[in-house]
């Protein structure tokens, strides 16, 4: 065989292995870059590198800016071919990446606001233009609804959105990602009962977003919300997929603990992924499903603080004190002692204090003036 039949091989099996979840992604790059090592000119080969990584960052490192080796791959298969599917991978890294950098450069944004509209208005030239060269395929639809939903409110065109759905719907209606992505759009229009049939479709076909996504519409909604059997359906379905069964155990905690106030319930689900997960995004830069938090949390620190505070308390028994005496050892390293204030009194005094500044800024008429208000609108709208 010749150099490029070698990459073949390789790369196929990259392929065959990006069907197997998180281990079979994390295994295909290996293949991958060599295939790329043997035949650096085929896109495939750039293409499957660029999406494993993408699959990869967004369980891993949700919240970090996409890296260059993703950015580039991508890019390098798109302009290899100017293949379409290439095309909308590529307009959703950009988006992305303008995505993250805003929301981590939020108090010195106008370094960033430049870059940001330049990747926006990238990634929306390339929706608009595989639209136009695949109008009629159900994938294409879907990509390019899903992405501009996502995208700050000047480019979010719900005339086009609702278009690519309806076509994505009509030519796969069984297609979970169009469920998904038809529960966005109804969210989005107020229309909450569509929303949720669309979201429940597509979770029952195994979307694990749409089951986050059923849990934030129906706790905003629905009086007296339980979010425990839904849990205990994402648990069931999940059992395989250890990163994202981690991730469950860490949100049925925060439930416990932001909700319910009880952090000893709470932290016999943390336990597990503190265990085998302790510097993944779940873990390490937590936003709960429960409130509309502007900072992430590290789980760590709230164990550390509420052991603490444990201590403090005069009816602790001696089995939950040696519990908490451990907790305080385990986790001392790098965080004060002597804490205060519960981390979750924190949490919630920060969400009351930015709902009262959101709310007199508004009362002020100082809300979405020029490109940049709207952008940032745009993107506090688009992260739900």
């Amino acid at each position: 065989m010749d150099d490029k039949d070698k990459a073949s091989v390789w790369g196929s099996r990259a392929a065959v292995y990006m069907e197997y979840g998180y281990d079979g992604n994390t295994k295909s790059l290996d293949y991958i870059e060599r295939a790329i090592k043997l035949d650096e000119n085929e896109a495939e080969w750039h293409f499957l590198l660029g999406k494993a990584l993408g699959r990869l960052r967004r369980i891993n490192r949700s919240r970090d800016v996409p890296q260059e080796k993703e950015i580039n791959a991508l890019q390098k298969a798109f302009d290899l071919t100017g293949y379409v599917p290439y095309m909308l991978f590529l307009a959703q890294v950009y988006r992305e990446t303008a995505s993250t950098l805003y929301r981590c450069h939020k108090d010195d944004f106008q370094m960033f606001k430049a870059k940001c509209e330049n990747m926006n208005d990238r990634a929306y030239t390339l929706y608009k233009n595989a639209l136009a060269l695949r109008k009629d395929c159900s994938h294409v639809n879907l990509r390019c609804a899903q992405g501009i939903l996502k995208m700050p409110r000047e480019y979010r065109n719900m005339e086009l959105v609702s278009s690519c759905i309806k076509t994505a719907l009509h030519l796969g209606p069984t297609n979970p990602m169009a469920h998904h992505v038809a529960g966005h759009y109804y969210w989005e229009k107020k229309d909450l009962e569509k929303a949720r049939q669309h979201y429940r479709k597509a979770a029952e076909s195994g979307v694990y977003g749409a089951y986050m996504d059923l849990i934030r519409l129906d706790n905003r909604t629905v009086p007296n919300y339980d979010p425990v059997p839904e849990f205990s359906r994402m648990l069931e379905r999940f059992k395989k997929e250890k990163p994202l069964l981690l991730k469950t155990y860490v949100l049925i905690g925060s439930y416990w603990y932001f909700v319910k106030n009880d952090f000893k319930e709470a932290f016999k689900y943390w336990k597990k992924p503190l265990s085998e997960s302790p510097t993944s995004d779940s873990v390490t830069a937590h936003t709960s499903l429960f409130l509309r938090m502007h900072t992430p949390v590290d789980i760590r620190d709230i164990v550390f603080n509420e052991a603490q505070l444990q201590l403090k308390t005069e009816s602790i028994s001696p089995e939950d004190s040696e519990l908490m005496l451990d907790l305080v050892q385990e986790y001392s390293k790098g965080r004060p002692l002597n804490s205060s204030k519960s981390l979750r009194k924190k949490v919630l005094d920060e969400i009351a204090e930015a709902g009262t500044k959101f709310s007199s800024s508004r009362g002020r008429g100082q809300a979405g003036r020029g490109r940049g208000s709207n952008m940032q609108r745009g993107y506090n709208r688009g992260r739900r």
